[in-house]
């Protein structure tokens, strides 16, 4: 997918890099750790620069406070998008380094994707919009991104925090920053 292009070489990259690294020292020195879309405390709130959560996030919101009838949000309502709270992801870090294996690479995400129209509506609701919202279908990038988390799911960590205290914490962030 172009859109996603940048960001698959620069992981790839990486990945190669400690690869060679640990090849060439013999033993394993250095992990890669790639994360799915991250959201917590801390997160990038500028409308210009900031990523899906919470620019739709503060979207909605304004809209709400401004009685639009209707909202414009870029993409398609069917787009599929995995997620994991920053904390969720130091918690697993800490996981796989005290537990040890013989992988220098891991995928830290929640396990399971879901749809950004789900997203979208959760959040209508707990912010108590009323108008509608209309998906431009521009922007869509790639259709799925789901990551592959089991090997450190073997090592048994589970994320701690759920889509529904991803809403939460949205909300509640949302309210703070812009009240």
């Amino acid at each position: 997918e172009p859109s996603n292009e940048g960001y698959a070489i620069a992981k790839l990259t990486i990945y190669k890099l400690i690869q060679y690294i640990n090849n060439s020292l013999g033993r394993k020195q250095f992990i890669t750790i790639i994360p799915s879309n991250l959201w917590g405390i801390n997160d990038n709130w500028d409308l210009k620069t900031c990523h899906v959560l919470p620019a739709i996030t503060q979207k909605i919101y304004i809209a709400k406070r401004n009685n639009k009838p209707f909202l414009e949000i870029l993409g398609n309502p069917d787009t599929m998008r995995e997620f994991v709270s920053s904390d969720d992801v130091a918690l697993a870090t800490d996981h796989i380094l005290n537990k040890g294996s013989k992988f220098d690479t891991f995928n830290v995400g929640y396990g399971q994707d879901c749809k950004i129209k789900w997203v979208i509506n959760r959040l209508v609701e707990k912010i108590g919009y009323k108008g509608e919202i209309i998906y431009t279908g521009k922007n869509v990038g790639q259709k799925k991104k789901l990551m592959n988390s089991s090997r450190l799911f073997t090592l048994g960590w589970k994320p701690s925090l759920n889509y529904d205290d991803m809403i939460d914490f949205l909300v509640g962030e949302v309210k703070l920053k812009f009240n």
